[in-house]
């Protein structure tokens, strides 16, 4: 008996100090979840407002926003920044028929990680206009499958040209039918322009309106991001 005794006062601190190192693993693996001090960074969900300068007698004449920029609210311009990261951009194309803008999404359905998007306003109900802009603060799993890519626009002004050797303008008009936005809302009054979901490059979520087109070639767009909470599942 004093012998069993013996060997049990022998091991059974050994036997502690082979659960000590699990338990520090545990409790280093508690602290890597719940100890982190590293305060959020607040999502910017302040609305930006752009303009882009469309004026075809420059072609390309037009520019993109990249909706997650720091510099938010700064359009790049194609005719001083041949080549800049973007998600949404506006060109003008010139016809024999005048100037024909259209809004692209970046990429297409050929590719992949390309911009998406879809009219809220149609799909929804969500009212168009400032009003319908501010009205749109929630984000819907039917409006996140509705969301949609680009279709490939192939339209190439050196060789779709009509008779005269000019752009064809009703081969252009085919190919913005293939994009989610494309000419639709070219010539909508301030208070008719639709809301726009838009899910980024990065996989952010955006709304986004155009808010006004001039004769003399400017066009202003606004866009603000959601908040994470602010996008249902």
């Amino acid at each position: 008996m004093r012998l069993f005794t013996f060997l049990d006062n022998l091991f059974y601190p050994m036997q502690k100090m082979r659960f000590l190192p699990l338990a520090l693993m545990g409790l280093l693996a508690y602290c890597a979840v719940s100890c982190d001090t590293t305060p959020e960074v607040p999502v910017d969900t302040d609305t930006y407002e752009g303009t882009f300068n469309i004026q075809p007698n420059s072609f390309p004449a037009g520019g993109g926003v990249d909706l997650n920029a720091a510099d938010s609210g700064q359009v790049a311009q194609l005719d001083s920044a041949t080549s800049f990261p973007w998600d949404i951009k506006m060109i003008t194309y010139r016809t024999s028929q005048g100037g024909r803008p259209g809004i692209f999404l970046y990429g297409d359905s050929a590719t992949t990680g390309s911009v998406r998007a879809v009219d809220v306003s149609a799909l929804s109900g969500i009212a168009t206009g400032l009003t319908g802009f501010n009205a749109f603060t929630e984000v819907s799993v039917a409006m996140q499958d509705a969301a949609t890519t680009d279709g490939v626009f192939d339209f190439d002004p050196a060789v779709d040209v009509d008779d005269q050797g000019n752009p064809d303008g009703t081969k252009l008009a085919a190919a913005y039918a293939k994009l989610v936005i494309g000419d639709q809302i070219n010539n909508l009054a301030t208070d008719d322009q639709p809301v726009f979901l838009m899910i980024s490059r990065e996989g952010l979520y955006y709304k986004v309106q155009m808010i006004s087109r001039e004769n003399g070639g400017d066009v202003a767009f606004r866009w603000a991001r959601f908040a994470d909470d602010a996008i249902m599942e």
